[in-house]
């Protein structure tokens, strides 16, 4: 539920409403490459389901496929409708980038992963 939240207020431009999440799930002991390791399954489930419909699957066999629960069904089908493959594969290597910085550079992952939030809000 948390990733459909973020990626909601990411795909909203809602950067107060991600970061605050973001913090949130940190607080709670989340560790920064696992907030993004979450938005990388999401996102990699999105373009899993692009696949899907480009080869005539409906929104009812997608969700069904992919496993999406049933209070989440209407999130996902929205940010389905809203990004297009570019535009997801253009958020995974932004999440790869930020991924390779939390695990080898020596600045604050927290730092590295609002930085993360705030440019995935800005495209």
């Amino acid at each position: 539920k948390s990733a459909f939240e973020l990626a909601s207020f990411i795909g909203e431009k809602e950067a107060g409403d991600a970061l605050l999440l973001t913090s949130s799930l940190v607080s709670s002991g989340k560790k920064p490459h696992e907030v993004i390791g979450l938005l990388c399954w999401h996102l990699k489930r999105l373009l899993r389901a692009k696949d899907l419909q480009s080869k005539g699957e409906g929104d009812f066999d997608i969700v069904r496929i992919l496993g999406v629960r049933k209070d989440g069904v209407k999130e996902f089908l929205k940010h389905l409708k809203r990004l297009s493959a570019r535009e997801i594969g253009s958020k995974m290597e932004m999440l790869l980038e930020a991924d390779l910085k939390v695990k080898k550079s020596r600045l604050d992952p927290r730092l590295i992963l609002e930085f993360l939030i705030m440019r995935l809000c800005l495209v």
